[in-house]
């Protein structure tokens, strides 16, 4: 096995005599010795307000990148970050371990500080359930179900009186595993 030609290192070969951690350094800076690291970068309050477009109703909007649940979204401190969270920092001063930064204004993409306040997750998941953004719609009104209450409750009752669930399938006509887990209630707890 080849190894890196780097002084001292004893990682294995990549490409053109390195390991990929010197192969990367020479291909970003010429250098497979140079280690170039941004010294991290400070902002402020007003810096981040220029990256955001206001709104009427007093949100000021991210303009930058967001992820995929749609949060304002940054690389600030050397680290990934949501946005709402670096603006109540810089305001307010480090969020203590295990607090959530929540909007009163419900806009994913607002780093208005006069629209967050901290609090733990069950407050999170309280406001989330206030404002209406609560759990998905299951049961019947989930637009992907096979199943209704009556038929759960008939086939559950038919279970507890000998039928298998291979023999409820058929009869009904669905996958045998789809009747499994309704008469187990890994799904239709509810009923």
């Amino acid at each position: 096995m080849r190894v890196c030609s780097f002084p001292s290192c004893k990682r294995l070969h990549k490409a053109r005599g390195f390991c990929e951690m010197h192969y990367l350094r020479l291909k970003s800076h010429g250098d497979p010795s140079v280690r170039k690291r941004r010294a991290p970068v400070l902002l402020s309050l007003s810096e981040l307000m220029a990256r955001t477009t206001m709104s009427s109703d007093g949100c000021w909007n991210w303009n930058g990148a967001l992820n995929t649940s749609g949060y304002a979204w940054m690389s600030y401190l050397g680290r990934s970050r949501i946005v709402s969270r670096v603006a109540w920092e810089l305001e307010n001063g480090p969020i203590s371990v295990g607090l959530c930064v929540l909007h009163r204004c419900d806009n994913r993409k607002c780093i208005n500080p006069s629209h967050l306040f901290l609090g733990d997750n069950l407050t999170n998941q309280r406001d989330m359930i206030a404002k209406g953004r609560g759990r998905k719609a299951f049961g019947s009104r989930s637009g992907v179900a096979k199943l209704n209450e009556q038929l759960v409750v008939q086939m559950r009752e038919a279970y507890s009186l000998g039928s298998t669930p291979t023999d409820i399938a058929r009869q009904h006509g669905l996958p045998r595993s789809t009747v499994w887990h309704a008469l187990n209630k890994r799904t239709w707890r509810h009923v």
